[in-house]
């Protein structure tokens, strides 16, 4: 072979390799083709022009469900699908008028006056004798004779601000969600709550009676005032007291017989019972006062005190009454332990003490236990 030959041959050499260059240049930046193996350039032909990459765009993705787009800079709305949010629309609201009662105080007079009658003057207010005695009547003193006592405890009411001047009314509307078939007939809507209501004090009265009072079924026996007793605390023959066993069967003999025949009978008692009782205090205008501005476990209290002392005994505790006529809680308390009914050991120092625990604080503590108290 001549030089020439060999000259041909090595231009022709190096013509393919710039031929294979040049293919091998146009294959990796044409994307044809995958340079992870360095040994092989394979050419892989294009034949779905569509998923050629455009680097400098963002291809355009087809929405096909709007529902699902949240704008940022709105809120999407949830569909509400619980049922049992109410319908305002349809709620019938029965209304009532009724005539509320407040009590109107003085202003209160300068501590170091010495007399009633300066005191109210100092605020501009009479002091003759006819308005002491009214403010008196007003104030729960029914028995009010002027005396210096009695004129010192209304002083100090006047000097605290809670002498009452007189009792206001007004009127105010109640409205309340009624049924269909009440419509507006809202005046026995509120007599059926006020029934309902009474029927809790009913439940929270016989259960403290039977805790006070014990269940004793059909034996007789003698209570803490020396009376012949049956059942839960029923006297068998009044306030008649009685010394042996064999005098209080023939005071309980019919009670006793009763019970026999059906043990069940005394809680019939019971509840005879304490509706009378009830209704006996009531006639006595302290009582009623003092009744009438408790809360039910207070009631239930007093409702206790009458069962066991009657209505007479019960009239007697005159600071205690008037003390919780006004709303000194505390002051009702401490006149209930300043009694024969609490410091007499024959008497029920426990049950005064517990009850008057309640009478003070207006919560179901120490019965909180017994049904309907908690």
């Amino acid at each position: 072979m001549n030089i020439k030959s060999i000259f041909a041959a090595i231009i022709m050499f190096i013509a393919n390799i710039l031929s294979s260059v040049k293919d091998l240049y146009n294959s990796i930046f044409n994307g044809k083709v995958d340079i992870s193996n360095s040994t092989t350039v394979p050419e892989i032909p294009i034949t779905d022009t569509e998923y050629i990459a455009d680097l400098t765009t963002v291809p355009e993705i087809p929405i096909t469900d709007t529902t699902n787009i949240i704008n940022p800079t709105t809120v999407p709305e949830t569909p509400i699908t619980d049922k049992t949010i109410p319908d305002s629309t349809n709620v019938l609201i029965c209304t009532k008028e009724k005539e509320i009662s407040y009590n109107v105080y003085f202003e209160p007079c300068d501590s170091s006056i010495p007399y009633l009658s300066t005191c109210l003057e100092s605020i501009g207010e009479k002091s003759d004798a006819s308005y002491r005695t009214t403010i008196a009547h007003l104030n729960g003193m029914e028995d009010y004779s002027k005396t210096a006592e009695q004129n010192e405890l209304l002083l100090k009411k006047l000097k605290d601000g809670t002498l009452i001047k007189s009792i206001e009314t007004k009127i105010e509307t109640i409205t309340f969600p009624c049924d269909n078939e009440a419509k507006s007939d809202a005046i026995e809507i509120i007599s059926t709550t006020i029934i309902e209501k009474e029927k809790d004090l009913k439940v929270i009265v016989t259960s403290l009676l039977k805790e006070v009072e014990g269940v004793k079924g059909c034996k007789a026996y003698k209570d803490g005032r020396g009376f012949a007793t049956i059942g839960i605390g029923k006297l068998c023959a009044g306030e008649v007291k009685v010394e042996t066993q064999e005098q209080i069967d023939i005071k309980c003999d019919k009670w006793i017989k009763l019970c026999k025949s059906n043990e069940d009978i005394q809680y019939e008692w019971l509840d005879q019972d304490i509706d009378s009782h009830l209704a006996a205090c009531k006639q006595k205008d302290n009582f009623k006062k003092a009744y009438d501005n408790c809360n039910i476990f207070r009631k239930a209290i007093l409702i206790s005190m009458c069962y066991q002392m009657g209505p007479d005994r019960v009239a007697t505790f005159k600071k205690a009454l008037y003390a919780m006529y006004i709303g000194d809680w505390n002051e009702a308390a401490k006149e209930m332990l300043n009694s024969d009914w609490h410091n007499k050991k024959d008497q029920s120092p426990k049950r005064a003490e517990d009850h008057a625990q309640v009478m003070k604080t207006g919560e179901c503590a120490p019965y909180c236990s017994l049904k309907g108290w908690s």
